[in-house]
């Protein structure tokens, strides 16, 4: 059975704002898929598709910033940001400052999300995830995903 409370879950999936879905459509199936795992109760399952959605604004985001992906690591991503960031906004008016503000915030959850989430659950085949870890995650990657949407848009 299961719990009222989890059945919007199995009905609609991870519930985001509408500015992500038109941001990142590509990732819907992913949180679709999260949700109905964490309605089940398939914990471990909920963050692993929440780790395979924010791959969207991850690629995004890099895109954005004239990162090529040279291998499937999030860390062959990250480890150019900085940089990237520093040439796409390097002037030191107000506006390219906010920028790089902005996109480092975003850098910044994405590496904290990879060392506390997305290792672990890739390459930690042992690691199992609680209810209040899955539930934690959730709203972690909701507000990561709202906070990008903001700033990123997924191409057609």
């Amino acid at each position: 059975m299961v719990p009222l409370d989890r059945r919007e879950y199995i009905d609609i999936g991870i519930k985001v704002d509408p500015t992500v879905s038109q941001a990142f459509p590509s990732a819907i199936d992913e949180l679709r898929e999260a949700g109905q795992c964490y309605g089940h109760g398939r914990t471990t399952a909920t963050v692993f598709h929440l780790m395979r959605a924010l791959e969207v604004p991850l690629s995004v985001l890099s895109a954005d910033l004239g990162i090529v992906k040279h291998s499937p690591t999030w860390n062959a991503y990250l480890s150019a940001m900085a940089d990237a960031i520093k040439a796409k906004f390097p002037d030191r008016n107000k506006a390219h400052a906010e920028k790089r503000e902005c996109f480092a915030a975003l850098e910044g959850q994405l590496r904290a999300i990879k060392d506390a989430w997305r290792n672990p659950t890739m390459h930690q085949i042992a690691k199992v995830y609680t209810d209040d870890h899955a539930h934690e995650l959730i709203v972690l990657v909701r507000g990561f995903m709202r906070e990008a949407a903001r700033e990123l848009q997924e191409p057609p």
